[in-house]
């Protein structure tokens, strides 16, 4: 009796960066450009450009204090991270990074984090980034024996 032939071992797309990676691009650079909107209307709002400008009645503006500063400057440290996650390189520490800007973004984008998040931990991700973008793949295992006729 023959035996069938062993159906090739699985192997992962190896050209090209995956698209989840582009996709991750796009989120973190649409969410810093949420950070920079939020943090210049944090801007007219302490510099009272807003009453200035007529957005707001001035007996309708509430008092500036600490907090607003400190949320200004949150807004725009998350739009810097986020504008440099766009940029990260396909090496193992970016996944760990990425990974950390998705578990960010869950705090005003959520469904598109969780989407992102599921297929960013999937294994074709993880190993473009293991090996540097496809650059240090392991040398692919020899497949079995064939095992001996009956």
């Amino acid at each position: 009796m023959q035996s069938l032939p062993l159906p090739p071992p699985p192997s992962f797309q190896t050209q090209g960066t995956p698209g989840v990676v582009v996709a991750f691009r796009v989120f973190v650079s649409l969410y810093a450009a949420f950070c920079l909107l939020m943090a210049a209307y944090g801007v007219t709002r302490v510099t009272g450009l807003e009453v200035k400008w007529g957005l707001t009645p001035a007996d309708e503006v509430e008092p500036i204090g600490p907090g607003d500063w400190i949320v200004l400057g949150i807004f725009c440290v998350l739009a810097l991270a986020m504008f440099g996650c766009a940029f990260l390189p396909a090496a193992p520490w970016s996944w760990g990074v990425g990974l950390a800007a998705l578990i960010v973004g869950l705090s005003c984008c959520g469904a598109p984090s969780i989407v992102l998040l599921v297929l960013w931990c999937q294994m074709p991700t993880r190993l473009y980034f293991a090996t540097h973008g496809w650059r240090n793949l392991p040398q692919p295992m020899s497949p079995p024996p064939v095992p001996p006729p009956y």
